[in-house]
């Protein structure tokens, strides 16, 4: 009877040893699962640091499109070395009432630090049909819809903000879709140059 009970007993030991090392096991995995996804989050927010910071917007254009402002904003301590704001909208030119439905986009070759650019009706100079090499004399472009905003970071990456603003990464510059009946146009202007109103934050 003794040596049963004390078989019995080292048995129990064992079986109590092998679910505490489980135990042990399981949450030191657990541990390192956690540790990896924290260092992954970490390297993302690293990674998008400035992404976060920079942005574009059409503010308030009213029914027909015709009084809008775009605005293109980078709330980081270092520059955006090219930025693309896709719009939709209309186009007339002088001499006709016809409009032409458009794609429309506006693009700057440097976003300084700290710094938002306002884009609006009057300050479009010209506007280039997509491929042409000269633009229009004259007429309104009316603006309905930010299609997309892409820019490049600092390191050289490529964001694309969705219309909704969401942030993705992307190789590539967004496509305007093709076969709708719309022309390509570049619209080309001299911004108003404002002092962002907070700088280094993604809030």
């Amino acid at each position: 009877m003794i040596t049963v009970t004390a078989t019995a007993l080292a048995a129990l030991a064992a079986i109590g040893g092998l679910w505490a090392q489980a135990v042990t096991t399981y949450w030191s995995q657990q541990t390192a699962k956690d540790q990896l996804q924290q260092s992954q989050e970490e390297s993302r927010r690293e990674i998008s640091a400035q992404a976060v910071t920079v942005s574009a917007w059409l503010e308030d254009p009213i029914e027909d499109g015709s009084d809008w402002e775009v605005h293109v904003l980078n709330r980081s301590p270092d520059p955006v070395p090219s930025a693309r704001v896709g719009l939709k909208g209309t186009m007339t030119f002088e001499g006709s009432d016809v409009a032409i439905g458009a794609y429309l986009y506006l693009n700057t070759s440097r976003l300084a630090p700290c710094t938002e650019l306002v884009f609006s009706q009057k300050s479009i100079t010209r506007w280039v049909r997509e491929g042409a090499d000269a633009g229009a004399a004259g007429g309104t472009v009316w603006v309905s819809q930010l299609y997309g905003f892409t820019f490049v970071d600092r390191d050289g990456m490529q964001w694309w903000r969705l219309g909704n603003g969401h942030l993705v990464q992307s190789i590539d510059e967004f496509d305007f879709p093709e076969g709708d009946g719309k022309s390509t146009f570049g619209i080309e202007g001299v911004p108003e140059v404002r002092k962002a109103a907070s700088c280094g934050s993604a809030d």
